[in-house]
């Protein structure tokens, strides 16, 4: 499928859990929003930068801002369907806010899909090849060990005298 370069709307296609399809709007983000999202991942605990290990509040906060819209007739307050579409007699003005207090993991999967566009969809096209483990060889001299603390025993340090 070709990818048009121009376009001002992505639409990511989600699936809930009892089957039924919808549609999300987004935009892509701009360098000052991807550079904004990459610097959260990141903390300075003193001299040392750690990777943060939960990172779903910035690709939620992301999601809210990429997010332009959603398919008609999919999500509803109470028994009334709403609109993200201005033009719509049912647009809820706070559709943003709704969507971020009951699916946040929608505004994730927003985010996700428009950081990472050659990997959020893959398609049912999609093939993956398999993984195969290696096994170990008939006339390896050591199995390797399974504890971190053996296997550090036995790499030579480089400043180690014995001959290798």
């Amino acid at each position: 499928m070709p990818c048009n370069l121009t376009a001002t709307r992505q639409v990511l296609v989600m699936t809930d859990q009892a089957g039924e399809t919808y549609e999300l709007y987004f935009r892509m983000p701009t360098n000052d929003e991807r550079v904004w999202h990459s610097n959260r991942l990141l903390e300075r605990k003193g001299k040392k930068t750690v990777i943060r290990q939960n990172i779903f509040a910035e690709q939620v906060a992301l999601g809210r801002k990429l997010i332009i819209g959603f398919s008609e007739g999919y999500f509803m307050d109470g028994d009334l369907f709403i609109s993200s579409d201005p033009s719509k007699p049912y647009y809820r003005k706070d559709w943003r806010e709704l969507l971020e207090q009951a699916r946040p993991t929608d505004l994730q999967g927003v985010a996700l899909a428009a950081l990472r566009p050659a990997l959020a969809g893959g398609g049912d096209d999609a093939e993956e090849e398999p993984v195969e483990m290696a096994e170990p060889s008939e006339d390896s001299e050591v199995a390797a060990p399974t504890d971190p603390a053996e296997a550090a025993e036995q790499v030579p340090l480089a400043s180690s005298s014995e001959p290798s």
